[in-house]
């Protein structure tokens, strides 16, 4: 008797831990990390690239602010802090709420042994520095001051501002100084800096002491705390502001009404940004804070507001209409027909869904003096996870209490069976549900995913990263990423194409197929707790590990496995095997990088009654279309004598 295949072509099923992966269908699999579905074959994921210094506090929320005159502005709002992207200075500038206190455009007045310049070659905001060189003459004290017109910055806690120095610092080496006299002679605040990298630019963030103190400030200083030689130190774009309060749960919340964005986060005030006056501003009138706003019939709405300091769970308010600094006092209902509390607002197609913890509601417009009234189309379906709510056209994507779903208008439809255990199974859930609030989610139009990061079993910020194809309608997942937001940006420069590009054919690793932008697309920003902003590019690779196991094979009885054949191109990658369902693995080959598709085989030549495949690499690519076992039926395999 020949030996026969099992051919595996279909690989798109994606991940499906909700079945013995003996009973798996072929396309399926147990496991399957950095890996992406297109084209009806796997790849390896894409990298991302580090767009911007890293952001003072957690980036909470990233997104697109589009006004009337067809200009955008790319916003991050992190747990203390809100920045702009700047496309000519690729960086994030800041825009909390706050007042400017020196622009670093010119020169500060130096002391003996050093000198002050607005220097051109290194600056983060506006187009120069100020430049401080010190000699190793210059021991320690006042080393140079800035005078201007007095300033009240009593309304402000914190001072933000770059700062690079030529060499390592500690902690406390040098200092900010602030005085209510020309050049610094008896400084009010002495704020130390923290500990420096030799030659980076770093954000900081120092704190007023005592702010009631700081009613006329009219200097600013840098003072050397601890002699530490020649160096030369750049400060850039110092200005005073009264941080966020919120943490990793406060979610928070935006939206653009007609030229004017809105931020909310439940902690503090509402703000506004106009994208012209580069700095956050406090919502005018008397609104409420609140968990969640929208923009809807003309009128800014929000749920869940805390008036008066007092928490009002159930409320949903708005804003008079064509205005978001008029609040009318009655001007609201109450969504207290069950215990639910709200949990977020958003407007899906002509429609606004109201999301409670365990209910979805549509807020209907009505007019008159009832403006809105709120109808239940969903019972024992919400979510208290309001920053994984998903916009896809006329549905919304989120994650639920029991499952990931989709909400058409009318119905919700669950699209996670295949990871139910993963997500919330007692004994197999690797997520903690506990930190539900952390979790973030968006759509990715340009790659038709719904991406969503949870926080794994011990852990309260997210790392483990899902993504469901909604054309192969398949899950697979990335592993120790900490992402706490998901947002997007429009892509202007060109892509690269065949007749300008200097690679060639045999040492490309792309396709004509391969799923990079065009001009204009939308490309996906994550956030990282470290504050770092990521851009996935579609061009960037990873060195992250590509893991793709197989099914189970499962023969019935005992039959000899004599070979495994995996059609792949790129790589290279190791090919492991399994008979005891993944508990443990065998090496079984190594093969190399190669540019064209090869079918490689690796000899395996044991005798088992089930077997699982897996395929492991961590180069920057690697492509499969098919994994296919060659196995012996019992009988042939008796015949076979091995030594």
């Amino acid at each position: 008797m020949k030996k026969r295949p099992y051919p595996i072509t279909d690989m798109t099923g994606g991940i499906n831990t909700n079945r013995d992966p003996i009973l798996l269908q072929d396309k399926e699999s147990p496991n399957a990390v950095c890996v992406r579905i297109e084209d009806g074959i796997i790849k390896k994921d894409m990298g991302w690239v580090a767009i911007g210094l890293p952001l003072l506090g957690t980036p909470m929320m990233i997104d697109t602010y589009y006004k009337s005159d067809g200009i955008y502005r790319v916003l991050c709002f992190t747990t203390t802090s809100a920045y702009r992207w700047d496309t000519t200075l690729n960086e994030w500038v800041d825009i909390t709420y706050g007042a400017e206190i020196c622009d670093c455009e010119s020169a500060w007045t130096a002391s003996a042994s050093m000198t002050s310049t607005a220097a051109t070659d290194a600056y983060k905001r506006g187009s120069k520095s100020a430049k401080h060189v010190i000699d190793a003459a210059f021991t320690t004290g006042l080393a140079s001051y800035f005078n201007f017109a007095s300033k009240d910055l009593t309304g402000w806690d914190q001072i933000h501002l770059w700062v690079k120095s030529s060499i390592a610092l500690d902690a406390g080496d040098i200092q900010l100084l602030l005085d209510d006299t020309n050049a610094c002679a008896s400084p009010i605040e002495t704020i130390d800096f923290p500990a420096l990298v030799a030659d980076t630019w770093t954000r900081v963030s120092l704190t007023i002491a005592v702010p009631a103190s700081c009613g006329a400030i009219a200097s600013v200083g840098l003072n050397i705390a601890v002699d530490k030689g020649a160096c030369t130190i750049y400060l850039d774009d110092i200005r005073a502001v009264l941080e966020s309060t919120g943490d990793i749960t406060d979610s928070y919340s935006g939206t653009a009404f007609m030229d004017t964005y809105i931020v909310t986060n439940y902690k503090d005030v509402m703000k506004k940004y106009d994208g012209t006056t580069d700095i956050m501003q406090i919502l005018g009138g008397t609104p409420p804070k609140a968990k969640s706003i929208t923009t809807f019939m003309n009128r800014l709405v929000c749920c869940f507001t805390n008036e008066t300091a007092v928490d009002h769970p159930f409320k949903v308010r708005w804003s008079d209409p064509g205005t978001i600094e008029t609040w009318t006092a009655s001007n609201y209902l109450e969504a207290s027909d069950n215990s639910e509390w709200c949990v977020a607002l958003r407007t899906i197609g002509a429609k606004c869904a109201l999301f409670k913890e365990m209910s979805i509601w549509d807020l209907q417009y009505i007019g008159g003096t009832v403006v809105f009234q709120l109808t239940m189309r969903i019972n024992q379906v919400g979510t208290m996870a309001p920053s994984t709510i998903a916009n896809l056209r006329e549905t919304l994507l989120f994650f639920g209490y029991d499952g990931i779903y989709n909400y058409d208008q009318t119905q919700v439809q669950c699209i996670s069976d295949n990871i139910y255990p993963s997500l919330f199974r007692t004994g197999t859930k690797t997520v903690n549900l506990a930190a539900v609030r952390s979790f973030c989610g968006m759509y990715t139009e340009e790659l038709h995913e719904y991406w969503v990061s949870l926080c794994e079993l011990g852990n309260t910020y997210p790392s483990l990263l899902y993504k469901f194809s909604l054309e192969s309608k398949s899950f697979v997942k990335r592993v120790n990423l900490p992402i706490t937001c998901i947002g997007y940006m429009e892509r202007t420069a060109d892509m690269p194409k065949w007749s300008t590009t200097s690679d060639l054919w045999s040492t490309s690793i792309s396709s004509w197929a391969s799923r990079s932008l065009p001009p204009n697309a939308a490309t996906i920003l994550v956030g990282y707790n470290t504050g770092q902003i990521y851009e996935d590019d579609r061009s960037t690779t990873t060195t992250e590990e590509f893991v793709f196991e197989t099914k189970d094979f499962m023969f019935g009885h005992a039959c000899r496995v004599v070979e495994c054949r995996v059609k792949a191109r790129y790589g290279g990658y190791t090919l492991y095997y399994s008979t005891d369902g993944g508990a443990t693995w065998i090496a079984g080959t190594t093969f190399g990088f190669v540019v064209d598709w090869v079918e490689h085989v690796y000899y395996i030549n044991i005798t088992t009654q089930q077997i699982r495949f897996k395929v492991s690499t961590t180069e920057p690519n690697i492509e499969i279309r098919w994994i296919e076992p060659w196995v012996l039926s019992r009988e042939r395999s008796k015949l076979l004598i091995t030594t």
